[in-house]
């Protein structure tokens, strides 16, 4: 693990159309040498396994919104964190 270095992951997840490749791109992540802190916001709940925050609901009505989620999250947390990085699902780090 990198010393001082606080990564905020925020992962898309809409459905479980993609969640064989979710697994893939938690696995990279979980392998990272920062601190990381991972949220995966989904229109559904789901159960990542203990280090993983889920955020379940979209950001408006409209479907094709959850990619916008992430702009809230990191505004909320831009004080806890170094390292902010979005992602979607099927986007390997």
């Amino acid at each position: 693990m990198v010393r001082g270095m606080k990564a905020l992951f925020v992962i898309a997840n809409y459905g479980t159309g993609n969640d064989r490749y979710l697994f893939l791109v938690l696995e990279q992540l979980r392998a990272m040498k920062y601190d990381t802190h991972v949220v995966v916001t989904s229109n559904i709940p789901k159960n990542l396994g203990p280090c993983i925050e889920v955020i379940v609901g979209l950001p408006t009505r409209n479907p094709r919104s959850l990619p916008f989620a992430h702009k809230q999250i990191f505004a909320d947390r831009r004080g806890e964190y170094d390292l902010f990085i979005y992602g979607e699902d099927d986007i390997l780090v």
